[in-house]
């Protein structure tokens, strides 16, 4: 295979391949820089000269033909002579110091979705140190871009419909609240605690919440949410969460039950829960 179509399936357009050899189950390709120069990072000057090569860097790239492929870089120093700075090869495929194209980096995700960062590792055959890296990284963008595309859904919907719930962080001392768009079918945001104090502290200072317009919102029956929602979104429908209200259904059927069969005879105890097959024993 020529080199010229080599280059094509690295598709690496800043290098020129120059030698490719295979050793057990890797692949050694060995590219240089197409430019002859490089522009001063300190000045931006073009009138840099090259002052050999200091070392060859051994960097990963995507795997081909089931084998996993190097590239080897010149590290090739340069020198700026207007303001007379050194400085090494800057390449646009890797990041300084790094032993991963950002190409093989960005795979590395894609292998953790879904699954463990120990099954990309062995997927990738990368140390479980740079999987976590690359995967917190990734997660730290991606969760802004996502958490933006679901406030600008929320934002423009016409029948928004919100639940907001409570959930434990250390269950009776710590809580926080989830807003979630219902119909939308998205995790919003978590709200640090429960209070009113608290949620107006936080819709304070996230204004876009404020800007919602939902036609209803579902909770449970405490009252700190009514009144908050009541205050926030004065024109959208309270709607108790169906979840809760059966709970408090039961619970109270449950009670009248055995507050009923203490004065009944045997017959009678055992014809009552005949009679309620679908309500649990409560413990």
């Amino acid at each position: 295979m020529h080199s010229h179509s080599i280059k094509v399936l690295l598709d690496l357009p800043e290098l020129n391949v120059c030698a490719i050899q295979k050793e057990k189950d890797q692949v050694l390709i060995e590219v240089t820089p197409i430019d002859a120069t490089q522009p001063c990072p300190v000045c931006a000057s073009t009138q840099t000269i090259r002052r050999g090569t200091a070392y060859q860097r051994k960097v990963r790239h995507l795997a081909a033909f089931g084998k996993r492929v190097y590239l080897l870089l010149p590290a090739i120093r340069l020198t700026c002579k207007d303001c007379h700075a050194h400085f090494v090869w800057h390449y646009d495929c890797v990041a300084p110091k790094k032993r991963y194209t950002k190409a093989f980096e960005a795979t590395l995700p894609k292998q953790a979705i879904g699954a463990t960062i120990a099954h990309a590792v062995r997927l990738s055959e990368t140390p479980p140190t740079t999987v976590h890296r690359v995967v917190r990284q990734w997660m730290a963008v991606e969760s802004v871009r996502v958490q933006r595309r679901c406030e600008q859904q929320a934002k423009v919907s016409t029948g928004l419909v919100l639940g907001i719930d409570d959930f434990a962080i250390r269950k009776g001392h710590r809580y926080n609240t989830g807003l979630h768009d219902l119909r939308g079918g998205t995790f919003l945001d978590v709200i640090p605690g429960r209070t009113i104090a608290e949620l107006q502290d936080y819709y304070q200072a996230q204004p876009i919440w404020q800007t919602l317009n939902p036609v209803a919102v579902v909770m449970d029956l405490a009252q700190g949410y009514h009144t908050f929602v009541k205050e926030m979104y004065p024109n959208a429908i309270r709607i108790a969460d169906r979840f809760h209200v059966n709970r408090y259904v039961t619970d109270a059927l449950q009670n009248t039950r055995k507050l009923v069969q203490k004065s009944l005879s045997p017959f009678a105890k055992a014809d009552v829960k005949q009679t309620l097959p679908y309500i649990r024993e409560a413990p």
